[in-house]
């Protein structure tokens, strides 16, 4: 008996490593790029009016999204909130050469879903994200009054970004002269 159980372990071994005739599944394809924020191919310019949809969440969390939800621009000013209950208010300006602020540029799918929520639904999701190398943001905080520790709203405009975006097998820059975001609630969690 033990024989039989060693050869049928050997046959099982050596039928693991044939290969298979048959595919086991639909072969799938790789991602492409994203098209540009601007319906033109290779285009360079981003157009800020493409971007409608605005929120804001965290301590500071900004985003911005196009009609659709395919693409992004993302702020993030860790601490901002926090330092404007602190000190009465907040209003810096940064150079993205510096620490405290990331700008990105985000191509997917339900992006304008995705940020600032806690239920993540199938097909939200971010594919590409490109973060700014040059640029300057503005952020301006003021605390809710009579709101709980860090509630908030935020005022920020970006200016003179720049993105390295690859498309194909190209490297291009993107920029986008400026971006403003108005009176968007922060210093709050999803959840």
């Amino acid at each position: 008996m033990r024989q039989i159980g060693l050869l049928l372990l050997a046959v099982l071994a050596i039928s693991a490593c044939q290969p298979a005739t048959t595919p086991t599944a639909s072969p799938t394809q790789p991602p492409t790029t994203a098209p540009s924020p601007s319906a033109q191919p290779g285009a360079q310019a981003i157009d800020a009016s493409a971007f409608t949809k605005f929120g804001g969440c965290g301590d500071v969390y900004l985003w911005t999204t196009n009609a659709d939800g395919t693409t992004a621009i993302t702020v993030e000013w860790q601490g901002a909130a926090t330092a404007a209950w602190e000190d009465g208010g907040f209003d810096e300006t940064s150079t993205l050469e510096e620490a405290p602020v990331l700008v990105s540029l985000v191509f997917g799918h339900g992006l304008d879903r995705l940020y600032c929520n806690d239920v993540i639904e199938p097909g939200m999701r971010e594919d590409n994200k490109v973060q700014a190398d040059v640029g300057t943001v503005r952020l301006v905080v003021t605390p809710d009054e009579g709101g709980f520790k860090p509630a908030s709203h935020a005022d920020a405009t970006l200016t003179n970004l720049s993105f390295k975006v690859v498309v194909g097998t190209d490297e291009e820059t993107w920029t986008l002269d400026e971006l403003g975001f108005e009176n968007l609630s922060v210093g709050w969690l999803a959840g």
